[in-house]
């Protein structure tokens, strides 16, 4: 009291977000809060604390033609972030928006990490036994922060299906980074707890992601795909294995793995499935050494498997991108053909016996 000059007013820091605006005696008929002011005029009049406006509320306080702002004070605010389509967002609002929505379907990567040191390193100790078993439910309740980081993923995907809404004017670049993310999302989340939040992120699913994933197949086909190659282009490549160093084997082991999380989906249609498939037999072919090929008999098996048939379309479409280059194709082609078949054959894929006569029968009549 001695000093009364030392006394500042100082910012308070909210205690709550709201999601209206804060404003009394507000008469939009849109009350949605969106933005925050944290200037020293706007927040005296609210305990001293940033105060939330809703649209109408922002324009009068802060348009200074209409005599909002005084001029002698430049109000600091921060707005929503705008839709990445739309002409209120720039180059640098795009990126902001699309490498946050990166960082948040990463957290379901880095738990899914930890979860399988954590698993690896009990094994080593020997902990793997009756009284100290690796069930699930052992993992997830040693750490109640495991369940918040398992939900921030999916601020992540709201965030992407609200703001980043694809069409064909988004910037291949920034659409590729984003459809990458959501197949690694796709891939970390697929053996998470079948528990309260497990159950949440898997709902997000087919409640929101599928259906984006969709909308870009239909209006960005190219970039769909693109993403879905053994080597995409060096923006494409993001999360998971692309941001280790490992080998082109566990490269090519990872990303079949990640397309066989994304198959139950019905997300990886057949026209879909005729541009990646020869793509990844002949990178298999071509970069994998013969002692290591049996490293892919699980993925590959579970993919063609003629029985359970996990893809949303028929056994002879399933093998229609090999069969196909037995009509009409030079003999290279045919030849190239044969070399797959006989990767698969080498793994214990069935291929049905009839469909390798029409095959044979059609590339000798060819």
């Amino acid at each position: 009291r001695d000093h009364s000059e030392w006394l500042i007013d100082v910012l308070l820091p909210q205690a709550e977000i709201s999601a209206i605006c804060q404003k009394k005696n507000c008469s939009s008929h849109v009350r949605r809060a969106v933005v925050t002011c944290f200037s020293a005029g706007c927040c005296g009049r609210h305990g001293n604390r940033p105060v939330r406006y809703c649209k109408r509320c922002h324009s009068y306080h802060h348009n200074q033609e209409a005599g909002g702002a005084s001029s002698s004070e430049t109000h600091l605010f921060q707005t929503s972030p705008p839709p990445i389509n739309t002409r209120e967002c720039g180059a640098e609002e795009l990126v902001c928006a699309v490498e946050a929505v990166i960082s948040l379907l990463k957290e379901a990567e880095y738990h899914a990490e930890q979860r399988e040191y954590e698993m690896n390193r009990r094994r080593q100790m020997g902990l793997a036994s009756s009284h100290h078993s690796l069930d699930n439910t052992d993992f997830d309740n040693k750490d109640d922060d495991k369940h918040d980081q398992r939900l921030l993923s999916q601020f992540g995907i709201w965030f992407l299906v609200s703001l980043c809404t694809p069409s064909e004017n988004t910037p291949t670049e920034s659409l590729a980074r984003l459809v990458s993310m959501v197949f690694q999302w796709f891939h970390s989340t697929a053996y998470m707890m079948d528990d309260e939040v497990g159950s949440l992120v898997e709902k997000l699913k087919p409640q929101f992601v599928t259906k984006w994933l969709k909308t870009v197949c239909d209006i960005r086909f190219d970039v769909m795909v693109m993403c879905l190659l053994p080597k995409p282009m060096e923006f494409a490549r993001v999360g998971g294995y692309w941001d280790k160093s490992c080998s082109t084997v566990t490269q090519l082991k990872e990303g079949l793995n990640r397309i066989l999380c994304l198959i139950p989906y019905n997300v990886i249609n057949q026209p879909v499935w005729e541009c990646i498939m020869p793509e990844w037999l002949e990178a298999i072919r071509t970069e994998v050494p013969d002692h290591q090929l049996k490293e892919f008999r699980e993925v590959l098996s579970k993919m063609f498997d003629i029985e359970l048939c996990p893809l949303p379309f028929s056994m002879e479409e399933m093998f229609g991108f090999i069969s196909c280059r037995f009509t009409g194709y030079p003999s290279s082609v045919q030849e190239q053909a044969l070399l797959w078949l006989h990767v698969l054959s080498e793994l214990d894929i069935v291929v049905p016996l009839q469909l390798l006569i029409s095959m044979f029968s059609d590339g000798v009549n060819s």
